[in-house]
């Protein structure tokens, strides 16, 4: 149901909430941090069709057809155990109908807005980088820098986590849940995920598929731009993203993502993309096995017989 006030509203639509630089997966967390005094960055796209679309007996109206965001992701490690991680997101094109319905306007969003800036902080308890099973726990303090009356930002929100995950053969997993605690009229909300992906050799190809999810715990509103409110309900967002990533040289990752939404709730696409580029170093520990291995191949090619037998016909 909704209702038009005289008062502004603000409500971050968009449910796509991007891991820090230098994770696995696209939208779900990794427990592990690796590396001491190691940045990593990254530059992602998303693109989301119909976020929100209102009915009425005429049929669906979309207040928001189309939004798509530049997020740009900063993360730096400590002592192989801490990150700290700061991400901004910046809508670049968004549209809509503007429709009316039961008598109540919808303005649609149009043009380039800021999001609103996250600020996270991460510890990783146990479990090495290539163990079975990792733990981790961390917080994300999103701070409202983007515009009143948009469709891109709102009040401040804080959301502790835990995060689990592993690496089993050629298999890396990870899980998170959080509670997403707001000082806007949206309602405190369950947020999680799950994210599956199979390795290639040497770690240059990951393929997989992330579910990321979130389920009100409390009645609310979202107030959107002109002071229109809409019930929240207790419906949950859903989507489920095929996803791969391809390492192009030493550190230099790029990546693509997209995938379907499976309800109607506010901020769930019917249909939402990604693409990534993103540089995550390699930790020294990686380079020193990287040059063991290395020293390894060279030493087994020195000692084949058959190499040797061909320098000695071409002397």
């Amino acid at each position: 149901m909704a209702h038009a006030q005289a008062a502004e509203g603000s409500t971050a639509l968009n449910q796509f909430d991007p891991a820090p630089a230098g994770d696995r997966f696209f939208g779900v967390p990794s427990p592990y941090t690796r590396g001491h005094l190691e940045p990593r960055v990254i530059a992602l796209f998303d693109y989301a069709h119909n976020p929100l679309v209102v009915k009425d007996a005429t049929g669906s109206r979309a207040v928001v057809s189309s939004q798509g965001f530049l997020h740009v992701g900063l993360s730096f490690s400590l002592w192989n155990r801490l990150l700290v991680s700061a991400h901004m997101p910046i809508a670049l094109a968004q549209a809509g109908d503007d429709p009316t319905v039961g008598g109540v306007h919808f303005p649609s969003p149009t043009g380039q807005q800021a999001g609103d800036l996250r600020i996270g902080g991460r510890v990783r308890l146990t479990g090495g980088a290539r163990q079975p099973l990792q733990i981790g726990v961390g917080t994300s303090f999103y701070i409202p820098t983007s515009p009143d009356d948009t469709y891109t930002g709102e009040a401040f929100r804080l959301a502790p986590e835990l995060i689990a995950g592993g690496h089993i053969w050629r298999l890396v997993w990870s899980a998170n849940i959080r509670p997403m605690l707001r000082a806007s009229t949206s309602p405190i909300s369950l947020d999680y995920g799950v994210a599956l992906a199979y390795l290639t050799e040497e770690d240059r190809l990951q393929i997989g598929l992330e579910y990321i999810g979130s389920t009100p715990l409390q009645d609310g509103v979202a107030t959107l731009p002109g002071g229109v409110t809409l019930l929240r309900g207790r419906v949950s967002n859903a989507e489920l993203h095929a996803s791969a990533r391809v390492r192009i040289a030493s550190g230099l990752w790029a990546g693509l993502a997209a995938g379907p939404g499976f309800t109607d709730a506010i901020g769930t696409p019917a249909f939402r993309a990604t693409a990534m580029i993103g540089w995550f170093g390699e930790p020294l520990e990686d380079r020193r096995r990287d040059r063991l291995r290395n020293r390894d191949r060279n030493r087994r090619r020195d000692r084949d017989p058959n190499r040797e037998q061909w320098r000695n016909r071409t002397r």
